[in-house]
């Protein structure tokens, strides 16, 4: 092989490396960002889930305190804590990136049910344990994100 074949060679192996090296260094920078940026929505949701159980047990235990002193604000905190609950459903039905969780740890059945004892109940600690367990855990996973 003559001396100009060969450079010639070696030059179209560093180029092609060159480009490859770029076009990989590329690639995985892609993919780095795209993996944050779904841990990021993924955090996002379950913030706003976590926010919502929350505004609507505290709702509960406001109105429940309104209605037992038989204030006058009782019907207008009824109302929000009407509007709060379907947004609490909207908020647990419209997950996207974090769907199979809530399905796991059975949230919206768990909210019902703790909310249909807090209604009931005279006595806030229970529902508020389980609420509390039930938010717990829902961080617990988040922080696996």
């Amino acid at each position: 092989m003559q001396q100009n074949t060969v450079t010639l060679i070696v030059a179209v192996v560093g180029i092609a490396g060159t480009f490859g090296s770029g076009y990989f260094s590329q690639r995985m920078a892609r993919h780095s960002q795209r993996e944050q940026w779904l841990r990021d929505c993924r955090r996002q949701e379950y913030r706003e889930l976590v926010s919502a159980l929350t505004t609507a047990v505290v709702g509960v235990v406001v109105y429940k305190e309104a209605r037992d002193a038989q204030s006058a604000r009782a019907e207008q905190l009824l109302k929000n804590v009407i509007d709060t609950h379907q947004s609490v459903y909207n908020v647990i039905a419209d997950r996207i990136y974090i769907a199979n969780e809530i399905k796991a740890l059975n949230v919206l059945d768990r909210y019902s049910a703790i909310l249909s004892d807090l209604r009931e109940s005279r006595n806030e600690s229970g529902p508020a344990d389980r609420m509390s367990a039930l938010i717990d855990e829902i961080v617990e996973v988040a922080r696996g994100c």
